[in-house]
């Protein structure tokens, strides 16, 4: 069986595979723990965005490389519109060195509760997907097309179960790339965002989670965080300070990664979408 990893945004919890374990979750402040799910899944957390960054404003300004149309589906899978995708960058060779050499595919699923606290949840979901991707398409290459739009109806009574279930109700209904969920739900709220640490290319949509509720900027630099983690890469060590999104201490300030998590993006993302 592929070996997976879970990582989400509160303190770190290290593992390695083991198949007969029940459930159990323990988060005690920033102390290293060892759990695992029932298949031997590890999970990791690490904070919340912090309060001093919440407290600030962005304007939405992500750079959209292509125009694109992608259906909005209820949580049947019934197709209720379709939506247009505008590029808004230039036609010149300084704007098109930006756009993806390699392209993937993304579906959004958002929750009720984020559905609910944004009117035109396509669109801002839509923005954050952008965001994230502009790091991608600038130090990799790779863009990210958003084709789906899903109604999810969140199930869980923690941030591990809310994933499993987005990837159990979505995961494998659709031949997308990467299954990217955004949620409101009481149950993600102490988290930034959880993720799936793939070994190998996955057989199904690589699926991660990130909390709605954050800033703006939280949002995104979560997503970006937790996408890189569908690549295979993991965690800085505590008492690393080197800067990188997928350091704790950087996260949510800087949007590039170290050579170390560069070069696993670098060589896995042939994973994902298809080479222009």
């Amino acid at each position: 069986m592929k070996s997976k990893l879970f990582l989400f945004f509160t303190a770190v919890l290290l593992a390695s595979q083991s198949s007969a374990l029940t459930p159990e979750i323990h988060v005690e402040g920033k102390k290293e723990l060892t759990v695992y799910n029932r298949e031997g899944e590890a999970v990791h957390s690490i904070p919340l965005e912090p309060k001093d960054l919440q407290a600030k404003t962005e304007e939405a300004s992500p750079a959209i490389e292509r125009t694109s149309q992608a259906l909005v589906v209820d949580g049947e899978g019934n197709v209720l519109d379709k939506i247009s995708l505008e590029k808004n960058i230039r036609d010149d060779a300084f704007h098109t060195a930006a756009i993806g050499a390699r392209v993937a595919t993304v579906a959004i699923a958002a929750d009720e509760e984020f559905r609910s606290a944004n009117s035109n949840w396509t669109s801002t979901a839509a923005t954050l997907v952008e965001e994230m991707d502009d790091a991608f398409n600038r130090d990799h290459n790779f863009d990210l097309d958003i084709k789906l739009y899903i109604s999810w109806s969140s199930q869980g009574s923690s941030p591990e179960q809310l994933l499993d279930d987005l990837r159990k109700d979505w995961a494998s209904k659709y031949n997308y790339d990467f299954l990217i969920g955004f949620s409101n739900d009481s149950h993600i709220l102490s988290v930034g965002g959880i993720a799936y640490v793939y070994s190998s290319n996955p057989s199904t949509m690589a699926v991660s989670l990130v909390n709605g509720t954050q800033s703006y900027k939280g949002i995104w630099h979560a997503g970006q965080h937790e996408l890189s983690h569908n690549f295979g890469a993991g965690h800085h060590s505590s008492s690393d300070y080197t800067k990188c999104i997928m350091n704790y201490h950087y996260a949510y300030t800087v949007d590039y990664w170290d050579s170390t998590h560069g070069s696993i993006i670098a060589r896995n993302k042939s994973w994902f979408g298809k080479a222009y």
